[in-house]
């Protein structure tokens, strides 16, 4: 629960330097209880049982179907502002309408992945069960899905989706070609097809766009992997080692979804991990707005050991049936970067002593715990 000092200014628009100081000391008590309380949990195991990923998007409408690429305008929001107080206003109980946020389908270039990251390299959850750190993974692979969703919401003639050149190789036991080979089961063909796309260097597929749009435009999730030194391989069937990666169709975003779930579930991947993954494919284009490289943790193997299934059917159609609402998110960067910093914003601070309010996050990162430990600072800000 959040609680904090209410502070009544002497002064309504410049706080004195006292009122600046008593701020910043209270501030600094808050988010340094926070910051512990994150190191706990980070130590004895993530406690994700109260994040549901569906909660973020409250009203969020879907993504209106036969969507062009392009910038679209999604429907116009209205709100009221209510002044409370004893001075009048004029501005009480009407109408203040907000400008339609305009959602971008198109980006110039696909967003460079790093696997460099170390923030969240291990993946250990509160119940004490071991599961791999496939959130690498995860992340590529929704990226596909949330492109070709996109493309099969468009539902016009011309566009679809392409597998480039590029794969990532299939293991081979005498060969070492690879940090990380990733074990996907005795799955079709079509499945490992599409699994040499998603883990490939480089760019592993694309979305073929309409004609008249220029092939120098992607879809808002389109990447490109930049992983030389952590390049991954996919372990599959006795019958796969030798499989020929021309004519295979490429899967629709169901298909990609089943096969995703399908995966998490051979490794004993939870549903958090799965949803932690498309919280941070959302923010791609965001990255992309800002020139951002996205920094992912190299995927890790679990003990060896049975891994029990934790996702199901209704898991699959609960996900697919909410990506036309992850989409209209993903797309509105004012909708993302205000949901980022409304974390951190209190409303018994007063706007004029903002600075002082947040100044600690940045001193957490010479914190005891967090200053010696690469990553761990994005890990409790995060939490």
């Amino acid at each position: 629960m959040l609680t904090y000092t209410h502070w009544t200014l002497q002064q309504p628009l410049q706080p004195t330097s006292a009122e600046v100081d008593e701020a910043y000391s209270s501030a600094k008590r808050y988010w340094n209880r926070e910051a512990d309380a994150a190191l706990h949990e980070l130590r004895g195991g993530l406690n994700l049982e109260r994040f549901e990923l569906r909660n973020m998007l409250g009203r969020v409408p879907p993504i209106p179907g036969r969507t062009r690429y392009g910038l679209i305008e999604s429907f116009p929001l209205e709100s009221k502002w209510h002044i409370t107080g004893s001075k009048n206003c004029e501005a009480s109980g009407k109408a203040m309408p907000i400008p339609p946020v305009q959602l971008g389908l198109l980006i110039r270039a696909p967003t460079k992945v790093t696997l460099r990251g170390n923030s969240f390299r291990a993946w250990t959850e509160f119940d004490g069960n071991d599961q791999p750190n496939l959130l690498a993974v995860l992340v590529l692979a929704w990226s596909y899905i949330l492109s070709a969703h996109l493309m099969e919401l468009q539902g016009q003639d011309g566009s679809q989706m392409v597998y480039t050149k590029s794969t990532a190789p299939l293991y081979q036991a005498d060969e070492i070609v690879s940090s990380f080979p990733l074990d996907v089961g005795d799955v079709d063909p079509r499945t490992v097809r599409w699994f040499t796309a998603v883990l490939a260097p480089g760019r592993g597929f694309r979305v073929a766009l309409l004609p008249e749009i220029t092939y120098s435009h992607h879809a808002p999730w389109e990447i490109s992997l930049v992983a030389p030194e952590s390049r991954l391989s996919i372990r599959c069937g006795q019958g796969r080692r030798n499989l020929d990666m021309s004519g295979h169709t490429p899967l629709t975003s169901h298909e990609a979804l089943r096969s995703l779930i399908g995966l998490c579930n051979r490794h004993g991947v939870s549903k958090h991990q799965l949803h932690a993954a498309l919280a941070t494919a959302l923010l791609l284009p965001t990255h992309n707005y800002l020139n951002l490289d996205a920094t992912l943790p190299c995927p890790r193997a679990p003990n060896s050991g049975f891994r029990s299934a934790k996702l199901c059917n209704k898991d699959l159609d609960q996900l697919f049936n909410d990506v036309p609402y992850y989409i209209t998110l993903s797309c509105g960067g004012e909708i993302i970067n205000s949901s980022l910093c409304g974390v951190f914003w209190n409303p018994l601070v007063p706007s004029n002593l903002a600075s002082p309010w947040l100044q600690p996050l940045w001193d957490l990162k010479q914190m005891s715990g967090v200053q010696d430990a690469p990553g761990q600072y994005a890990e409790v800000i995060a939490l």
